[in-house]
């Protein structure tokens, strides 16, 4: 009996350390699973403005305090899509493709920035992250099946459509209220004009969050600093001059797709020279007319432009680069333009008479 009792308490003590055990690796592998996540959203965040690194993506994030409902509604769209990752079982290498974060992302903080928070905004801030997540896993899949280019943010462009005009048949959804020192501090009007645009490309029109972005943009690449000044400054020219008058030019919020066209083409996907500059600028101008034909052409549904002349514009030039096989086109994009540049001349020195590396090493795929 006692022999009995002793074997008995023995199981009972290796069952409950065995389930301590258990317990304590789920706890691990939910913290390392949720330091990933936060790693990868950050660093989502970061590509948006073409830029690289998980700091530079929690900084953005954290400059988006100054409006946290926005912030909220944006964090809620990316969470919805990792579930809904989760549940169909998608390969978690979805976690380093930039693009299937932040356009759940741009989704939610659209959400934040039309409504103010409630259980039926949050409700369509979960359904506009995981329907741009879909989308942009197909879409990244034709466009780089079909015709090598990157998906960019079209997705979210067409779920943010989506979302203005389901809201007209939503009447439980109250319509947000920007802070009025988001819009002027005292500044000069087109620098004001700049740095609104700037913290618009997240949905926070706010002169500080722009400031956050002009600063780590001058600090990741001087380059991708004065390509989004210039590029302000010369789209802003072309439609005060077509338009007849520079009054409104510098509220017009459609001006984000001359910044997003300028870092696209002059510093990251071509490589930076005198050409390349040329060519943002034509995108530029291109971006300002198309802008302008959209929002006539939408004006009836009162859709707003959004990114899509830059997504347009940027795939277009892409592809027919790609057709012509021009020289500047980076194969390596890096995380400035100055490093792609070095990256791509040593490449090119190193492999002279080859169009790029042809054999690679047969691990880390």
């Amino acid at each position: 009996m006692l022999y009995q009792s002793a074997l008995g308490r023995l199981k009972l003590t290796t069952l409950n350390n065995q389930k301590q055990t258990t317990q304590g690796w789920t706890t691990m592998q939910w913290l390392r699973t949720l330091r990933h996540l936060v790693r990868a959203v950050c660093a989502a965040t970061a590509e948006i403005l073409f830029l690289r690194g998980v700091g530079v993506g929690a900084l953005l994030l954290s400059a988006m305090l100054l409006q946290p409902s926005v912030m909220v509604m944006g964090l809620v769209g990316v969470l919805a899509a990792v579930a809904f990752a989760r549940v169909t079982q998608v390969d978690v290498m979805y976690l380093e493709r930039g693009p299937l974060l932040f356009n759940p992302l741009l989704a939610g903080l659209s959400v934040g920035y039309l409504f103010q928070p409630s259980v039926a905004s949050l409700f369509l801030a979960a359904t506009a992250g995981i329907l741009a997540f879909v989308l942009t896993w197909t879409l990244s899949h034709v466009l780089y099946t079909f015709f090598l280019l990157p998906v960019l943010s079209l997705p979210f462009v067409v779920v943010s459509w989506s979302v203005h005009l389901a809201a007209f048949r939503f009447a439980g959804l109250q319509h947000a209220v920007v802070p009025a020192y988001a819009y002027s501090i005292g500044l000069p009007v087109p620098l004001e004009g700049f740095l609104r645009t700037l913290g618009l490309i997240f949905f926070l029109p706010n002169v500080w969050v722009g400031m956050v972005v002009a600063l780590l943009l001058l600090l990741n690449s001087r380059i991708q600093f004065l390509l989004a000044v210039f590029s302000y400054a010369f789209g802003s020219f072309i439609q005060g001059i077509l338009t007849g008058t520079f009054a409104y030019v510098y509220y017009d919020p459609a001006a984000l797709n001359f910044i997003l066209v300028a870092l696209a083409l002059g510093g990251y996907y071509l490589l930076p020279s005198p050409q390349s500059y040329m060519l943002a600028a034509l995108g530029v101008a291109l971006a300002a007319l198309l802008g302008q034909a959209v929002s006539v052409f939408w004006a009836a549904v009162a859709l707003p432009v959004h990114a899509l002349p830059y997504n347009l514009v940027t795939l277009l030039l892409l592809y027919l680069l790609g057709l012509v096989g021009h020289q500047l086109l980076a194969r390596y994009p890096q995380s400035s333009p100055e490093k792609t540049l070095d990256y791509e001349l040593t490449a090119r020195r190193r492999f002279q008479g080859s169009s790029g590396r042809l054999l690679a090493l047969p691990f880390g795929r």
